[in-house]
């Protein structure tokens, strides 16, 4: 009974009109709703990008989370933003004073049907509300009934994820394919990293390893890291580093300890500073998650660890043309891949760099 009313409110919202676009010379407020995890924040700044360059005098907010807030903190093409918060007595407040500000445009990023994005928008109540396409319904009623905002991208999940955010510009008459990632560092991270780096010697091979992430069971266990690093040893001397996060220390480094390997170093860095170091790096090995895209941003050769997921690839796949990917046997997990594959793709994007310090 209770999701038959959930239903009802929900279709009260829905817009019995959509509209194709509209006079982007008339938009001088824009604000996106991107408050969700690291890797959907560096897939979607090819956006703030797109929208300063064919509008360059609109004013661009952005409301992020404090966890992906770093990935744009030094976005040039972002005039503010604001921290999203889950607490309703906090986030209220906020999206208050953020209707005074009567903006023209918001767009709206989610997979889903998301309730709460719908009240957002609502309590904010910008003059149009412009979204991607969604993938799925919500309570029970098909996507198709749940026409919410003003736009809808089309419906494509073949395409690569960075190109559905795109999509949306449409609504402003923004065509845009360009869909390189747009990562800022700040000078005082790139200063912390060189310092750290210079203990290495640059002559030898870095290797970054990413453990965990949060699709999937993203997850390469000891057992496998043991034998990736192993045959990558057996041809090439390198140097590897743990990619993990500051409150993983008390997992990772008895990890390290267990591995007992000489060449293997943990490292506990935030979110700012990971991507200056894995510029710094000459192959990252990762699941399927933020990592990929952070390292795809400064076209880092990678390799992806990914399940056997056609639309889930299609859409989150390394935007790298140095990237190689390995695939679990599994639908639902990276759990069950192959690390001597892992370690072959490693071996082939390590060539070029040996060839360069003969």
């Amino acid at each position: 009974m209770l999701r038959f009313i959930k239903s009802r409110i929900l279709l009260s919202f829905c817009r019995k009109k959509q509209i194709n676009n509209i006079d982007p010379d008339t938009v001088k407020k824009i604000l996106v709703l991107k408050y969700d995890r690291i890797g959907d924040m560096v897939v979607a700044t090819p956006v703030f990008r797109e929208i300063k360059k064919s509008i360059p005098n609109v004013e661009l907010v952005v409301l992020a989370s404090n966890i992906n807030r770093p990935i744009i903190a030094n976005n040039p093409y972002i005039d503010d933003i604001v921290l999203y918060s889950n607490n309703w007595i906090k986030l209220l407040p906020k999206l208050l004073s953020l209707r005074k500000k009567k903006f023209d445009v918001c767009f709206e990023f989610e997979a889903g049907v998301v309730p709460r994005s719908i009240l957002v928008t609502k309590i904010i109540k910008p003059k149009y509300t412009a979204a991607v396409f969604k993938q799925h319904g919500k309570y029970g009623l098909p996507v198709e009934k749940l026409k919410v905002y003003d736009f809808y991208s089309k419906y494509d999940v073949d395409s690569h994820r960075s190109i559905n955010f795109l999509d949306v510009l449409n609504f402003l008459k923004i065509n845009s394919r360009n869909n390189t990632y747009d990562l800022h560092m700040s000078r005082q991270s790139i200063l912390k990293i060189d310092k750290f780096v210079k203990n290495f010697d640059p002559k030898i091979i870095k290797i970054g390893l990413n453990l965990e992430g949060s699709k999937y069971n993203g997850k390469i266990s000891v057992t496998k890291l043991r034998t990736i690093i192993d045959k990558i040893n057996d041809d090439y001397k390198a140097i590897f580093f743990i990619l993990a996060s500051p409150w993983e220390r008390g997992v990772i480094e008895p990890l390290t300890e267990q591995l007992s390997v000489k060449n293997i170093y943990p490292t506990f860095f935030n979110i700012s500073d990971i991507q200056p170091f894995l510029c710094r790096l000459h192959i990252v090995i990762s699941v399927d998650t933020s990592i990929v895209h952070i390292a795809s941003a400064f076209n880092i050769p990678t390799v992806g660890i990914y399940a056997d997921d056609k639309v889930n690839f299609s859409q989150w796949s390394p935007n790298n043309n140095k990237s190689k990917v390995v695939f679990s046997r599994s639908h639902e997990s990276t759990l069950d891949f192959n690390p001597l594959e892992v370690a072959q793709n490693v071996k082939e994007l390590a060539t070029s760099f040996v060839d360069c310090h003969k």
